[in-house]
């Protein structure tokens, strides 16, 4: 076994050889594709010999193959990612299936990084290669492929993922509890379904408090128990969940994100924070460009913003005081 390092920090170069060579494993089951796999595996450790340094994450590749020389180490990552993924591309067209990568936070990438990301895709595309990619980020991240790659958006498809409706929030809450025989009244579903605006988070995190109202006397759900469950939702949003957002931010950030929270609405124009804040435009923008950077806060629409997850404003004014 050769073991083979990779940089820390950077969750493209992290993600793609690590469950790559599982994949490939996988892909590996049929006699007749053995050559092909080989020929993958030897572009995957040119891919992760290159990019390794002294501390990182590490990963084995079988010793007897023999990393491939001119594909996949040529020290530029764009070329070399767009090997790697025409190379397993390849191969799944060969076993006549399909490949899906993910990639979570993919807004932390640096634009050099997405850049070559885009471009690898698009080759694979160009080839009609059976490979796709679904990543996840923040609003901002249509912004950013835009910028990098002008292509990027007939290249990509940007779904808004947000809060479910309330037939799906419903169907979250009850259809577990349908397992055990438990139920929910209509009015503590409509009751949960308001604080918590089908935030699929939320709805999570009050599903387990509420159950700690449920007995073997009391298999229903009612509106009493779910008032009862509320306090301790709260708490545990706030000491968790929202806590570690706020602990992030320096006393200047924090200081726009109330001045944002003391507006009449969100979202809020940058002009009307600059107001509260008692600042000109100019001093508040590298502040806005920081939260934006950090994910907690996006820009809304031109010139307004708002906070990345719900009910943000709600825990700075319970902490803060604010009225």
């Amino acid at each position: 076994m050769n073991i083979l390092k990779l940089p820390k920090g950077i969750l493209l170069k992290v993600i793609y050889p690590l469950h790559v060579l599982k994949l490939i494993r996988q892909l590996s089951a049929k006699e007749k594709a053995k050559q092909y796999v080989d020929k993958v595996l030897s572009v995957l450790k040119a891919f992760s010999i290159r990019y390794s340094q002294e501390s990182g994450f590490s990963i084995g590749v079988d010793a007897d193959i023999t990393a491939a020389v001119g594909i996949a180490d040529t020290g530029n990552f764009q070329n070399d990612l767009t090997e790697l993924l025409i190379a397993l591309g390849s191969i799944a067209q060969n076993q006549e299936c399909g490949v899906a990568l993910f990639i979570d936070e993919i807004q932390y990438l640096k634009d050099d990084e997405f850049e070559a990301l885009i471009a690898a895709i698009h080759r694979v595309n160009q080839k009609a290669l059976p490979l796709v990619i679904f990543a996840a980020g923040l609003p901002k991240i249509a912004k950013i492929a835009g910028d990098i790659k002008s292509y990027a958006e007939r290249l990509f498809q940007f779904v808004s993922i947000g809060s479910l409706e309330n037939a799906a929030g419903k169907l979250a809450l009850e259809e577990p509890a349908r397992r055990w025989k438990v139920s929910y009244s209509e009015n503590a579903l409509a009751m949960i379904l308001d604080i918590t605006e089908c935030y699929p988070y939320f709805l999570q995190e009050y599903g387990k408090q509420v159950w700690a109202e449920v007995s073997e006397e009391r298999l229903e759900i009612d509106q009493s128990m779910a008032e009862a469950a509320y306090p301790a939702f709260e708490k545990s949003l706030d000491e968790s969940f929202f806590k570690v957002r706020h602990d992030r931010a320096t006393p200047r950030e924090l200081e726009f994100m109330i001045a944002m929270v003391k507006c009449e609405k969100l979202p809020c124009s940058t002009k009307a924070i600059a107001e509260q804040m008692q600042c000109l435009l100019s001093a508040v923008s590298p502040l806005r460009a920081q939260l934006i950077h950090k994910g907690f806060i996006y820009s809304a629409n031109r010139g307004e913003v708002d906070f990345t997850v719900p009910q943000f404003d709600k825990f700075l004014k319970r902490i803060h005081g604010i009225s």
